[in-house]
């Protein structure tokens, strides 16, 4: 399987064969040196000043023995904590001091080899750095496959706010490589599938039908649904790539989940990105439904599928600090002139963004 997309530049090549990243002098360029040339055109066969590579703990376990098996050039390796709880700008200060220390200039590459949060935090860290220097992506879990690592947004999170600082930069290629998810346990793939799922519910009523007769998703037929996934994001990106307008039908679903996600994250009920934004789906769903949107069938239809399919996370809503949740969704970044703004759905494969929603609508729905 191969395929490729252009956004805004931003090259995004998905491929079984990770071979296709390595160097090889004497035949067709690869992806790798196609890009030095892209960056460093001057030069006849240019390379970066430094080639630097980041991790989590998680992704120099799993992943890194497998780029170093194709990477055959030195680089400086550098390493972040896992999880949510570590994208915030204290990461970002001891990220950038390790560029500084590691002796990376503006015309050194940075690799993020890692799920959303490396992306959103590494990107972030590069596109600052000396007010910008080039990076790629490598994302190795579902969630950054089919949505965090394509588009350009990067942030980390602040005051509790999810992504509340960050940019719009286009990372310079984005390699897909769908073996990388045979290492994620199946909470994590269910995490990811949750942004295909969303991806089908506001602009693909065909991937919708064809993912509902999925059992649960699968790297066999990952060609199936990735490459639709990854279309409809692409699509959109496309028409709006500073989220102006269209771009915020992408936001289905994480209105309620962001908040939900901040509100319990470093608890015991700590909820995956993807987890907070199935609750999101199934409240905006139900707001959807609400405002005659979505009818009734189709809302059953989506309640029913996403209930079979993830875990019962009833029992967090029972144990929610309300007044905070109203706290944290009233900050989200889409709001306007302290009004909650939605995306909503209906029907099944159309999208409607920028729709005010009430507050005891809301509270109706979540709890």
């Amino acid at each position: 399987m191969k395929h490729a997309f252009d956004i805004h530049g931003s090259q995004v090549v998905i491929s079984d064969e990770l071979a296709d990243f390595s160097l090889s002098f004497g035949k067709e360029p690869s992806l790798l040196e196609q890009l030095y040339r892209q960056l460093w055109p001057e030069e006849k066969n240019p390379r970066p000043s430094r080639l630097a590579v980041l991790t989590d703990e998680n992704t120099r376990r799993h992943c890194l023995p497998v780029l170093r098996e194709v990477l055959h050039e030195e680089f400086v390796l550098l390493e972040m904590p896992a999880g949510e709880v570590a994208k915030n700008i204290d990461t970002c200060r001891q990220l950038w001091a390790d560029m500084l220390k590691a002796g990376l200039d503006r015309h050194s590459l940075l690799i993020v080899l890692g799920g959303g949060v490396p992306g959103d935090l590494g990107g972030f860290c590069a596109a600052t750095y000396m007010r910008g220097i080039p990076f790629v992506f490598l994302p190795t879990t579902l969630l950054a496959q089919t949505d965090a690592s394509i588009g350009g947004k990067l942030g980390i999170d602040f005051a509790d706010v999810k992504n509340l600082v960050g940019l719009f930069s286009q990372p310079a290629l984005v390699f897909i490589y769908p073996g990388f998810l045979s290492s994620l346990a199946f909470r994590q793939m269910l995490n990811g599938w949750a942004e295909v799922v969303k991806h089908a519910l506001i602009a693909d009523a065909g991937l919708w039908a064809y993912i509902c007769n999925l059992a649960a998703p699968d790297i066999v037929t990952a060609a199936d649904w990735l490459i639709p996934s990854i279309e409809v994001k692409r699509r959109i990106v496309e028409a709006d790539p500073l989220e102006r307008g269209m771009r915020k039908l992408l936001n289905f679903g994480h209105t309620i989940g962001h908040a939900l996600e901040s509100l319990f994250l470093g608890t015991e009920n700590e909820l995956l990105h993807g987890e907070a934004v199935v609750l999101g789906m199934m409240a905006e769903a139900a707001i959807s439904h609400r405002f005659g949107l979505l009818s009734e069938q189709e809302l059953n239809d989506i309640e029913s599928y996403l209930r079979s399919r993830y875990p019962d996370t009833s029992g967090h809503l029972a144990k929610a600090d309300q007044k905070r949740f109203f706290q944290l969704l009233r900050a989200d970044k889409k709001n306007r002139a302290g009004s909650i703004r939605c995306t909503l759905i209906g029907p099944i494969g159309e999208g409607h963004y920028d729709v005010e929603v009430p507050e005891e609508v809301v509270w109706k729905v979540v709890f």
